[in-house]
């Protein structure tokens, strides 16, 4: 169940994935799964280092996890959208470090 901020009264209850559960099968949905994830890593880490750190230990994962070889193939047909993102992200707000982020969660409210 959720709320809005704005309609705190507002409440919708939600079965999030039930419809790509009946829809797909396991197998497709895993893949997809691991593509978007690291898609959206790969776009979002903007400090080099983080993204290294990131691909270092991905590799390391997908070295121990075979079966996932051909989801890693469906990531090359992205990669040039991924990299014009990352790109576009970084211009705007420059190359952002994980610490840096997890930093101004952590802040106390003023």
């Amino acid at each position: 169940m959720g709320a809005r901020a704005d309609c705190p009264g507002v409440r919708f209850d939600h079965a999030s994935g039930s419809t790509v559960r009946r829809s797909l099968n396991p197998y497709l949905r895993e893949l997809g799964t691991y593509r978007n994830v690291r898609l959206t890593h790969w776009a979002l880490l903007l400090d080099g280092g983080d993204l290294r750190d990131y691909l270092r230990g991905e590799l390391q994962r997908s070295l121990r996890r075979p079966y996932y070889y051909p989801a890693a193939l469906t990531l090359l047909g992205s990669l040039r959208a991924v990299a014009r993102r990352r790109r576009a992200l970084r211009a705007r707000c420059g190359p952002v470090s994980v610490a840096e982020l997890q930093a101004r969660w952590h802040e106390p409210p003023r």
